[in-house]
């Protein structure tokens, strides 16, 4: 993935205070100077420290991403009630998903009694006819992806500028079927 110019040079910059610090570390240590070994110590713990801290972070992110009730409590406001069974899907990156921003594609699939699905719909979510979200980009489709797409199923997507996702600008689909309780839903990827 190609870094913008300014995350490049803010790198660049990181790499050139992680050399001088490990530089005044060593030089500390040849001469036995505890004021060097301070100055080039200190701040190169605190980074080190802080990139393991990074790296735990992301592992975290990324084990939350497959998780189907965390990516259902992420995208919905509350977790998954007991009335919602057979819950699977996920998240293709969770890592952004926990800022403003969606940024990739999710997935789920459950099936919940049709006052669940007015709570997941909230007013975000309105009934659509399915040409009308044709320009939904999904990719990467889970094997069990089977919305039901015929009558009885009713379809709600978000539509329009100012009717999507709360946290960003992705259109999300959500297909249900009342008669089986089926529900599918996918926010589309904004990679």
């Amino acid at each position: 993935m190609p870094l913008s110019a300014l995350a490049t040079w803010v790198l660049v910059l990181v790499v050139l205070v992680l050399l001088v610090c490990f530089v005044l570390l060593i030089v500390g240590i040849i001469f036995k100077s505890k004021g060097l070994m301070l100055t080039g110590g200190i701040p190169l713990g605190l980074l080190t420290a802080g990139f393991f801290a990074f790296v735990g972070w992301g592992a975290h992110l990324q084990r939350q991403s497959k998780n189907p009730a965390a990516v259902f409590e992420k995208e919905f406001g509350f977790p998954p009630p007991t009335e919602a069974k057979e819950l699977e899907g996920y998240a293709t990156n969770i890592v952004v998903l926990y800022e403003n921003v969606p940024p990739g594609c999710v997935y789920l699939r459950f099936t919940a009694p049709a006052a669940v699905m007015e709570r997941v719909r909230g007013e975000w979510l309105v009934p659509v006819r399915e040409s009308e979200i044709r320009r939904i980009h999904l990719y990467h489709l889970p094997e069990w992806w089977d919305p039901p797409r015929i009558a009885p199923a009713v379809i709600y997507a978000t539509n329009g500028p100012d009717r999507r996702w709360p946290g960003g600008y992705a259109i999300s689909a959500l297909y249900y079927d009342p008669t089986s309780q089926k529900a599918y839903f996918a926010r589309e990827c904004v990679n």
